[in-house]
């Protein structure tokens, strides 16, 4: 693997949402040390903070552009900058250089030969634009390759293989090619990927381990990694109702790898529930006024939605409606699920079920199966909700979200007892899943 695409993969893992299977290489880890949050961990190399990150990002990116400069003809000058649109992307939440990514990536394919080429530089900027069909032809192609750049790439050609199949819904596959890609290359984002099986098997407990197996025992311990595992331990501890806690892995994040507007974001919220509601407002604010970032607009909203300032709500989310829009006229595939959450919010049925469809044919797995189900039920289709649930259940998918929904499809069609059955269910998994203030929960809740 090219070493930008090294340098990054775990903080695109983390921001993209991979998955695994390969549930079994850590089955056997028990953490005996304490909580990570209450641990002085040190980092061995890396940007100290967001800026000093970015600025690296921009540096790459100014060397990235001189090498396409020289020779515009190359398709390897195209792949180096197509990654580094894609990696200043996810850490800043920038639509544009997304969509530079994109642009930059099928340049450069104009110049490379039939076998050969960014091929595995493509299929990762194609998944995470959630275009599978043409992540899973790139791959294809890297399996024509003669000659190979090493274990590390292999391994990551078969993780994104099993990225393919989870968001086709083939969770076993997946399973498959996550196990034979950390048994050629075990590195920090197979344990993302194992960590976020683990979850959606119920087992939060086994996925809170892997993050400190990682911490603690893993490679690559940059400020910004080690922020990414206390970001995830916390989401984990926010999805069972453990809201103090996750506060305290999200500023721990925040000391670990100071200034990150996704990390500030994830403690406004919990300043918001906590009652802190104008300090939460203040802080998205300015992280909107940084980044121009519509669900961080949807954020502040809920906060003003709580309040009852149904006016104030309504602007922020028309805005974010508005970017949402411009987004998915160019990549539509990226934005679907974002679109569909706030047509959701905003009452509108028709066109959360049109976009909640668009999105289950992208990629249908468990999160996208169950945004259909919140679609057909605000439509008035409680039955085809609990139909598609179903599903999702014999899947062995486990989320508050998807128990909830089948709560309330089935007190739609008057089965109380089932409904009850599956409040509990949501409760069981996250204590606080009916608690009010979970309204103004915008990230790592999910």
């Amino acid at each position: 693997m090219p070493p930008y695409m090294l340098r990054r993969s775990v903080m695109l893992l983390a921001a993209t949402g991979l998955f695994a299977g390969g549930v079994a290489l850590y089955q056997g880890y028990v953490s005996r040390e304490p909580s990570l949050v209450a641990m002085e961990l040190q980092p061995t190399f890396g940007p100290r903070d967001f800026a000093a990150a970015l600025a690296a990002v921009d540096d790459d990116l100014a060397v990235a552009e001189q090498r396409v400069a020289r020779a515009p003809d190359q398709w390897l000058g195209y792949e180096g900058l197509a990654m580094g649109h894609l990696i200043k992307a996810q850490l800043t939440g920038s639509f544009d250089h997304l969509q530079a990514a994109s642009e930059q990536i099928a340049k450069g394919m104009q110049f490379a030969p039939d076998i050969g080429g960014p091929v595995v530089a493509a299929s990762t900027i194609n998944l995470s634009l959630h275009r599978y069909p043409a992540a899973r032809r790139y791959l294809d192609s890297y399996d024509q390759f003669v000659v190979k750049r090493g274990a590390a790439e292999q391994a990551e050609v078969l993780a994104q293989r099993g990225e393919v199949a989870f968001y086709s819904g083939d969770y076993r596959a997946a399973q498959k090619y996550y196990a034979k890609a950390h048994a050629l290359d075990p590195s920090p984002g197979t344990i993302f990927r194992l960590a976020t099986w683990q979850k959606y098997l119920g087992e939060f407990d086994a996925a809170i381990d892997l993050y400190k197996f990682g911490a603690l025992r893993g490679r690559s311990r940059s400020p910004e990694l080690l922020a990414a595992y206390h970001l995830q331990i916390g989401a984990l501890e926010l999805q069972r109702g453990n809201w103090d806690l996750a506060r305290d892995y999200f500023e721990r994040a925040d000391t670990l790898f100071p200034g990150h507007w996704l990390t500030e974001a994830h403690i406004a919220q919990m300043l918001a529930v906590s009652g802190a509601r104008d300090q939460a407002k203040v802080k998205y604010q300015r992280i909107i006024e940084r980044t121009n970032n519509p669900d961080v607009m949807m954020a502040l909203a809920n906060v003003y939605a709580f309040e009852g300032k149904r006016r104030e709500a309504r602007a922020l989310r028309d805005q974010a409606a508005k970017l949402f829009e411009q987004r998915l006229k160019i990549l539509p595939e990226a934005y679907f699920d974002h679109a569909l959450d706030l047509a959701l919010t905003k009452g509108e049925g028709d066109r959360a079920l049109e976009l909640a469809t668009a999105n289950y044919r992208a990629r249908p797995f468990g999160d996208a199966t169950i945004a259909l189900a919140r679609a057909h039920l605000v439509t008035d289709n409680p039955r085809e909700a609990i139909r598609l649930l179903q599903t999702v259940n014999q899947s062995g998918w486990q989320s508050t979200e998807q128990y909830l929904t089948l709560s309330d499809a089935f007190a739609a069609i008057g089965d109380d007892a089932q409904s009850a059955k599956f409040q509990q269910m949501a409760l069981n998994r996250n204590r606080r899943a009916l608690d009010p203030e979970s309204q103004m929960l915008a990230f790592g809740n999910h």
